[in-house]
């Protein structure tokens, strides 16, 4: 990492604004000032862990950090400064981490929090160019931020001119070299040369239409003459087009380029809608399939609530399509089609085709995609004359059409169909998850509400953007499987025996996601033990496997590798079948905790009511308590995720006086508090403690959602709006006031008083209960967090299920798609997915 980076994040650090207070003696970022790392984090999760998980907490006061990894900035002065010393001292040129992810993102979200700060209380922050440093660089003007009319010295910009051609404007050094996000600092692309473009002044034919001009450029190629259009952000996406410009498949592209989108947002929603404008039908079609209203305007409510009578008679027809046909009783108009009585049955069967036509399209694109068939399939004569049985009168398109125009305005207007539905839900869940297609990577987006309606709203392509028991399984278990999969001679007599042995099951191979699939694999291998057996044992088969030939030498070795293998399942088993449970539908943060109860309920067990003749060695069952400790402390006791499981677990009525409270987790030693009051016995205050560990974390998530909006400078009734737009059952409330009533609600609801008494029904969800006390002003705003809370999926199963869907939809026949390609797909197939559930 070069070191222009951190003298530039110390810089902003610097130039933070005087408006911003400096921290108190008992302020967390003060950590930094006497910073080290602390020996039992460096032997627990090593030196960058250690490292990492330091600086997370001396800024403990301003995260969490928010999608765009912005923190946010409270306190000015020498302690956030050293921020900038201390991520050098470690990962700066030639330091033991300078290769390290996490410290890279460290440095870069420090300085966005801090451009993000300056811009949030009035500076203005100029453009800031932060290169190796160097004697031999020429030194440009030094950089300022205004604010409020005071100018600060921010730094002292470095630039090797004669290294700036090979130094991009997106940072990266080269054209070769990927790129860490698909922010680009402009529209120029030096591989190419832009070209002058007139306006469009011919008097006949189709313009040009304006919006290509903005997302297209002409140009040639750098020591060519050949003429070609390129996209704008082509300095990150490298795609070009021939010329003349190709509309369809320039709109095309830029409805999903996201380097794109970082330019200019309004350019990408501007083609998706150009795309979606000729098949209005379909938006309103796809709106009904789910029911989805698009609410209409004061203006066509007005409209449409006059009767024929009390239209004046001045107003304008509303304007129709040049084939749409007109009532008119006088003469024939020209361009207009009349409806006189010697042609009704003309334009009745024009209008016929028409309706035929675009029902046929929507069936086809919804039976191709959804089913998975190959769109060349379009082009064989056996389809075609198929279609052509059923109704002459329709023609299907050619698969260029298909591809190239009807499924990407399909998509099109699904997607604005879905984000005119997102707008009106409130409490949406983003997840997000990883894949391939061949070489190309991506990450599915998907949007889900509250009723556990998902949306796929897109597969990002990120390929040109830089990324970021075990004995048994590994030499036995996979051996076998392995040798199972390629053996299909084997593989035949294997289920020959299963069947006539009654095993219905066959054998279950181990998936990418490994952890799960594991313990169903080695179940497999258990279940069909004595057709591996029977199949050995039979020296006419001819079957020569050094793997099983070890395995079933003899019944020794035989009873050995099936005991080891139950003993790696009996510890596997809860996570494996507490993966399954989460993965239903209506699976809430809550339910990770009992979850997890009743997975080290049976580790306790292994580990405590083993027999004297030991499974497991002692040392076994400590290691086994060791990695379910650790993962507890990381998974329900993180303080930064302000431990939403167990206080999802406590906002059930039915778990707030669950004895568990009093030790969360039964594989630890719980710390005990013991009070002794005048004239009374000691009292245990485990519970209490534990209690009062949700109540903060309630805390925490009331400061979330209160965030920024009540900053210095901007008045109540500002603060207030702004929160309807948040939280509008928080509108009402001060912060003060809200963490006042928050500490009284939290207090009723936990000896379950008034109106917190409620027993909540039998087909009641969680989110249901709390919506209900929501407009009590006894209970307003524990509800309000308890509903975020049981809003939000603890899982991604639907990007699971994408991803599933990908590899499926690239066949070994089609691995030639891109992604925009099976993106289309997916959204399409997603959506029709989720009207068939509704």
């Amino acid at each position: 990492m070069s070191s222009g980076k951190f003298k530039e994040l110390k810089a902003y650090l610097e130039a933070l604004p005087e408006t911003l207070p400096l921290p108190s003696n008992d302020s967390k970022i003060n950590r930094l000032l006497e910073f080290s790392l602390d020996e039992d984090w460096v032997a627990d999760a090593g030196v960058e862990g250690a490292l990492n998980r330091e600086i997370e907490a001396a800024l403990g006061d301003f995260l969490p950090r928010n999608n765009d990894g912005i923190f946010f900035i409270k306190e000015r002065g020498e302690a956030i400064e050293e921020l900038a010393n201390v991520l050098e001292m470690y990962h700066g040129p030639g330091c033991m981490l300078e290769q390290s992810a996490i410290l890279k993102k460290w440095l870069k979200d420090a300085i966005a929090s801090a451009k993000k700060c300056i811009l949030n209380n009035g500076g203005q922050v100029s453009l800031i160019n932060s290169q190796e440093d160097g004697a031999d660089n020429p030194k440009k003007p030094k950089a300022k931020t205004r604010i409020g009319g005071h100018q600060t010295k921010l730094f002292e910009s470095t630039f090797n001119v004669s290294a700036s051609k090979s130094i991009s404007s997106a940072g990266g050094l080269g054209t070769s070299r990927k790129l860490e996000t698909k922010q680009l600092a402009g529209t120029e692309d030096s591989d190419y040369s832009s070209e002058d473009e007139s306006d469009d002044e011919r008097k006949g034919g189709r313009k040009l239409l304006p919006l290509l001009k903005d997302v297209s450029k002409p140009c040639h190629r750098k020591g060519e003459t050949k003429k070609m259009t390129r996209c704008v952000g082509s300095k990150g996406c490298r795609t070009t087009w021939g010329w003349p410009r190709d509309r369809t498949r320039i709109l095309n592209h830029a409805a999903q380029c996201g380097y794109l989108a970082n330019i200019d947002k309004d350019l990408v929603e501007g083609a998706v809608r150009e795309l979606a404008r000729k098949k209005s039908d379909i938006v309103k079609h796809l709106s009904a399939k789910v029911g989805i209203t698009k609410k209409r305007t004061h203006e066509e409510l007005s409209i449409t609530s006059l009767s024929s009578s009390q239209v004046p008679a001045n107003t304008p027809l509303l304007k129709r399509s040049k084939t749409e046909p007109v009532l008119d009783d006088s003469v024939n108009s020209g361009s207009k089609q009349v409806i006189c009585p010697g042609n009704f049955a003309e334009v009745y069967q024009t209008e016929g085709k028409k309706d035929l036509h675009m029902m046929a399209e929507r069936a086809l694109v919804e039976f191709i995609i959804c089913c998975g068939i190959p769109p060349h399939v379009l082009q064989k004569k056996q389809f075609r004359h198929f279609v052509n049985v059923l109704n002459a009168k329709y023609l299907p398109p050619s698969r260029t059409t298909f591809e190239d125009s009807i499924v990407p305005s399909y998509a099109a207007a699904l997607r604005i169909t879905i984000v005119d539905h997102l707008k009106e839900c409130r409490d949406l869940m983003l997840s997000f998850d990883g894949g391939k297609l061949g070489k190309k990577k991506f990450y599915s987006v998907h949007a889900t509400t509250p009723n556990r309606q998902s949306f796929c709203l897109d597969l990002d392509d990120v390929t040109r953007i830089s990324q970021t028991g075990d004995y048994i399984y590994q030499f036995q278990l996979r051996d076998v499987l392995a040798f199972m999969s390629l053996s299909s001679y084997t593989l035949a007599y294997f289920d020959e025996a299963r069947e006539a042995l009654h095993i219905t099951r066959g054998l279950i191979s181990i998936g990418e996601t490994r952890f799960g699939s594991i313990y169903w694999s080695l179940n497999s291998v258990l279940d069909g033990m004595p057709a591996f057996r029977k199949i050995m044992q039979a020296p006419n088969l001819g079957i020569e496997s050094e793997v099983l030939e070890a395995i079933f030498e003899d019944e020794e070795t035989s009873f050995n590798f099936q005991r080891d293998l139950k003993r790696l399942g009996a510890v596997l088993m809860p996570f494996a079948r507490a993966i399954q449970c989460l993965e239903a539908k209506d699976t809430n943060p809550g339910d990770v905790y009992t979850y997890w109860l009743a997975v080290v309920a049976h580790l306790h067990d292994l580990i405590t009511k083993d027999s004297d003749k030991s499974r497991y060695t002692t040392e076994f069952k400590e290691r086994i308590r060791q990695i379910a400790n650790h993962r507890f402390s990381e998974l329900i006791e993180n303080e930064h995720a302000s431990n939403i499981y167990l206080a999802a677990f406590v906002l059930d009525p039915e778990n707030r006086a669950a004895p568990s409270l009093s030790n969360p987790n039964p594989l630890s030693i719980p710390s005990v508090t013991i009070l002794q009051k005048r004239d009374k016995g000691p009292e245990i205050q485990s519970r209490k403690a534990v209690v009062d560990q949700i109540g903060l974390s309630l805390l925490r998530l009331l400061q979330k959602e209160y965030g920024n909006e009540y900053r210095g400078g901007r008045s109540g009734e500002e603060a207030a709006r702004a929160m309807q737009n948040v939280n509008p059952h928080l509108a009402k409330h001060t912060p003060r006031s809200a963490i006042t009533a928050l500490k009284d609600q939290f207090g009723a609801y936990i000896d379950g008083r008034e109106p917190f008494n409620r027993k909540r029904g039998h087909k009641e969800s969680l989110r249901e209960y709390w919506s209900r006390l929501v407009t009590d002003n006894d209970s307003d705003v524990l509800a309000a967090l308890a509903i975020k809370l049981f809003s939000a999926m603890p899982i991604s199963m639907v990007d699971e299920r994408a991803m599933s869907v990908v590899t499926w939809l690239n066949s070994a026949r089609r691995r030639r798609q891109k992604v925009s390609t099976v993106a289309n797909h997916l959204v399409i197939r997603s959506f029709n997915q989720l009207t068939e559930e509704v």
